[in-house]
């Protein structure tokens, strides 16, 4: 059963600072960065095309974010 739709964020990893997509022809098209979004068992992610307003930078090394997506954030459990 799927119950309690949420809205999240979480570790993502910018593939392209200004990415392009052909065919799209928006107007935010030279403002949109390429983030990866892997999932927690490494064989596949999302990769999303987003403004860059809506991304936010953090402190996290890549190793620090990449142990929280196979980790499911879990620490010291």
């Amino acid at each position: 059963t799927i119950a309690n739709p949420v809205l999240m964020t979480g570790p993502g990893f910018v593939t392209q600072e200004n990415a392009t997509l052909p065919g799209f022809a928006g107007a935010a098209q030279g403002d949109l960065v390429a983030v990866y979004l892997p999932m927690s068992y490494q064989i596949g992610g999302y990769t999303l095309y987003l403004p860059r307003d809506q991304i936010e930078a953090t402190d996290l090394t890549v190793e620090a974010a990449m142990r929280i997506v196979i980790t499911g954030g879990l620490q010291g459990a």
